[in-house]
Parts: C-alpha cells; structure tokens; sequence
C-alpha cells in the first residue's frame, strides 16, 4: 500500500498560534493609549480587551494554517482527502488537532472505482503587477455523476510575483513533483486522466517554466 501523509501538524499550529499572540500583542500594546486617552478606560478593561482581542485573531486566523490541499493519503483503493472546509469547520479541526483527539472523521473518503475520470486544469486570476496567479485544479468526475473538487495552489505563485521572476513562494503547497506523483498514482490505480492543456506532461519537463507555459495558454481570467 502507497501512502503520502497529510501536512495537519500540531506543531505548525501552535508556531502559527505563536507568531499570530506576538503580532497582536504589539498592535495591542501600540493601540493602549489610544484606548486610554480616547475612551477612558482603564488598565485592567483595556488588558480585557487585548485579550478578546487576541482571541478574536487567533480564531481569525488560525484556519489559514491547515492547508487542504496537502492533507491527503492515497491508497491502492481509496484517496483520503481534506475537503475545502468553510472557515468554523476549519476552526473546529484546528481545536481537535491541538487537542491530539483523532481527526480522521474530518476526512473524505474517494474510492478509485467510484471515479469516472479526473480532468487536470487550472484557473487564472489577476495577481499583482499585471501578473497573473494560477490554481490547478482536479475535477473528480464520479460515476454517479456528482464532481469533487480539489485544489493545488503551485509553486508557480510567488509573493507579490510569479516565483520564476523572484516571488517568494511563500504560499504555495505543492512542488510539481508532488502533482506528478499525486496523478500518476491514480494512473497506476485505472483511474483515467483528462489533460486537455497537456500540464502533465510540462510537469516532468525541467526545461519547462510552468508560470510562461500557462501564460501562453491565454485561458480567460476568473473573477
């Protein structure tokens, strides 16, 4: 049985958790006197209200720090996947996982004999600078006709510029290895791949820069 482990990790959670306090803390402590001064209050409101505060963003922002289109497991008969979650269901995961209770029931289960065929595309929206962003995207076409969606944020996607013009990619999930690993194990698996742009294939081309390959696609922007 071929698995790839998902990226829940308790210990990124809690960096996340770490970094989101400090950043509160000092716009808390930059904005007490501008609460003491402007609404008159006194220490220990203005500590209560540093501390919702503070809760407010941690529940804000902690969801970011589960990244779905990571956490999945394939097996010889089934993917296991994280749905795209909505933002209070991805709070409650984040409570499970610091809590170190069991998180499988989070997870969806598609077994290979239920899909169709899988379509291999992406999306393009505006980024920044005139540049564009790209999601790829897998359609899982099911047999009963129902379609799963499951999106990969690539390395395509740099800070502020595409990565092959020196945009970090700090945000992006996914190396093209693993979406070449991800879509020829489900070949091995008969499940039957649609790749009308030909990704797949500039993947595994090292030669290839994928960010130029899909500008020249021309395909029209999402809003």
């Amino acid at each position: 049985m071929k698995q790839k482990k998902g990226n829940v990790s308790r210990g990124k959670i809690l960096a996340s958790a770490a970094v989101i306090a400090v950043i509160g803390l000092l716009f808390g402590v930059a904005m007490q006197g501008l609460l003491k001064d402007t609404l008159g209050l006194s220490q220990s409101n203005i500590s209560i209200c540093m501390i919702v505060f503070l809760m407010f963003v941690e529940c804000l922002w902690l969801p970011f720090a589960i990244d779905s289109s990571k956490c999945m497991e394939y097996h010889e008969t089934y993917l296991a996947y994280l749905p795209p979650y909505g933002h209070f269901k991805k709070l409650s995961l984040v409570l499970q996982i610091l809590l170190s209770k069991e998180i499988s029931d989070f997870y969806e289960r598609l077994y290979w004999h239920e899909i169709d065929r899988v379509k291999f595309t992406f999306e393009r929206k505006w980024g920044t600078w005139g540049y564009s962003r790209y999601t790829m995207q897998l359609y899982f076409l099911l047999k009963n006709k129902d379609v799963k969606l499951f999106t990969m944020n690539s390395m395509e996607n740099g800070f502020l510029l595409p990565s092959s013009t020196g945009g970090l990619p700090i945000f992006a999930n996914l190396h093209h290895e693993d979406i070449v690993n991800i879509l020829q194990y489900m070949k091995t698996c008969g499940v039957i791949i649609e790749d009308p742009y030909h990704l797949l294939e500039a993947l595994k081309n090292p030669d290839i820069t994928m960010y130029e390959y899909m500008e020249t696609i021309n395909k029209p922007y999402k809003f």
